[in-house]
């Protein structure tokens, strides 16, 4: 696969925006790198980005893979869990923070990220 053409939208500016909130400019960001359709080839985050939005970054690149049946790139086998929990809806009933615990989509779960079923999927 030819991955030399540069996204306008980075995984890190996605992963910025699910982690500020901004859910509105997520979606955009989400379905600009999906619709670039080069998924396999997303660059590794800049270090400089600091773990928290790398691990958030690699979560988001292999959600979108998984979405779309592609492999994810590589470099997201480096990045483990966050050290805290991150909740993305934040669950203030216990029924809603249980399902998103046991539902949240695999590569979120697995980084110790809470968010409902289908997140992003529909961009």
């Amino acid at each position: 696969m030819n991955c030399g053409t540069r996204y306008v939208a980075t995984i890190e500016q996605l992963a910025n925006a699910v982690l500020n909130g901004d859910q509105l400019a997520a979606r955009a960001l989400a379905q600009e790198i999906v619709s670039a359709g080069r998924l396999t080839c997303l660059a590794d985050p800049d270090p400089s980005v600091g773990d928290r939005v790398a691990i958030m970054a690699a979560a988001l690149a292999e959600l979108l893979a998984g979405y779309a049946n592609v492999d994810p790139p590589t470099w997201t086998r480096r990045w483990g869990p966050m050290l805290e929990t991150v909740d993305l809806l934040p669950a203030t009933g216990e029924r809603l923070r249980r399902a998103m615990t046991e539902e949240a989509p695999e590569p979120l779960k697995r980084r110790n990220i809470l968010a409902p079923k289908g997140f992003l999927l529909a961009v």
